[in-house]
């Protein structure tokens, strides 16, 4: 059973300016001045002269407070002078289209396919997933411990593997993204990192229930540069931590046993809205600390020049054998993607592939 509500994509907002008033002439104002009084004079007749063109158009102007007074009608406005026209978009519109947005990417494994966001503010963009399963392994283990998955722990029990709570938090420049990993979650993803084994202070329990966790700043730069801080969902790969948004709901050996999350700086840029650049600066490779005294470096290329096909590169070098620090490791994961059927109306609505070789060396 799975069902998550989330926000989709960078939060854009757009403001407008709208005057309005009620203005009186000044010949109008003079006109609509007080009665004279019982002791003052009354005036002169006044002979009619011949008419004459009527005079230019001029600037309207607010009714003056003593108007106001005399004609409760008329309401007294605020002497403000109407906004002058915007030389440019406000500081908060968007410059430039939003990454990867001008096309329906849900046929990709791993990417989500929902399409409304009811939990989406303005500053707040809100999350709830929730992943639970029955798993039954064929070769009945006597404790029910199913080893070699990272998408399910346990046979023949009905558990929940992931549930999933926070959000997106965007003001101005401002981002940041917190998600909770509660169920078996938070025990099988921090055992396969041996990093907490080196010094004191327990990073295996002091993260085991964050999935995401970050802060950082959006620079309006090309169609967007991100940097952040913190934990990551990892970039190599097809497969999302989040089974909900992949196709299938147990990954092969390899692919489950990837990396699933980062630990460190991360930076994304944009120069258009079908290409995305990162740059990573971690503490390892799966891992909350670093194993020596050497942080992991990794680079992803991510290209969707339309709707059909996308390219993934992705590259990562590092040094993360606890106690050898001389074994240095190189990994390259890089994967074509394309669909072929698109139709609504037959029996096969969709259909795609993906093609995907990596590569790797290691120095001792």
């Amino acid at each position: 059973m799975k069902y998550s509500m989330r926000r989709g994509g960078p939060h854009w907002a757009t403001k407008s300016v709208v005057a309005a008033g009620l203005l009186l002439a000044p010949s109008v104002a003079a006109a609509q001045t007080a009665p004279p009084t019982p002791d003052a004079p009354a005036a002169a007749p006044v002979e009619p002269t011949p008419a004459t063109p009527p005079p230019a158009p001029v600037a309207p102007a607010p009714a003056p407070a003593s108007v106001a007074a005399a004609n409760p009608a008329i309401p007294a406005l605020p002497s403000v002078a109407p906004p002058p026209a915007p030389t440019s978009a406000p500081a908060d519109e968007p410059t430039a289209a939003v990454p990867f947005a001008f096309a329906d990417f849900g046929w990709m494994n791993g990417q989500s396919r929902q399409t409304e966001f009811p939990l989406d503010g303005k500053v707040v963009s809100g999350m709830f997933t929730i992943d639970s399963g029955y798993n039954l392994e064929f070769s009945n283990p006597r404790d029910h411990t199913i080893v070699g998955s990272t998408a399910a722990g346990r046979s023949n029990e009905l558990q929940i593997t992931h549930l999933g709570i926070g959000g997106d938090f965007h003001w101005k420049g401002a981002r940041g993204r917190i998600m909770t990993q509660l169920g078996m979650y938070s025990t099988m993803t921090p055992r396969n990192d041996g990093s907490p084994g080196r010094g004191q202070w327990n990073l295996a329990d002091a993260y085991k229930y964050i999935t995401e966790g970050y802060g950082g700043y959006h620079f309006d730069v090309m169609n967007g540069i991100n940097v952040d801080a913190g934990i990551f969902l990892s970039y190599v790969g097809l497969d999302s931590y989040y089974n909900y948004e992949n196709w299938q709901d147990q990954a092969s050996y390899v692919s489950s046993n990837t990396p699933w999350f980062f630990n460190g700086v991360r930076t994304q840029i944009f120069p258009s809205d079908k290409l995305k650049v990162e740059l990573w600066l971690i503490n390892g490779w799966q891992s909350y600390g670093e194993f020596n005294e050497q942080p992991g470096i990794g680079t992803q290329l991510n290209w969707r020049p339309n709707g059909d096909v996308g390219l993934v590169l992705s590259g990562y070098f590092g040094g993360d054998t606890m106690g050898n620090p001389k074994r240095k490791r190189f990994h390259t994961d890089n994967s074509l993607l394309g669909k072929y059927v698109d139709s609504s109306d037959s029996f096969l609505s969709k259909a795609a592939f993906s093609l995907t070789v990596s590569a790797g060396s290691e120095r001792r």
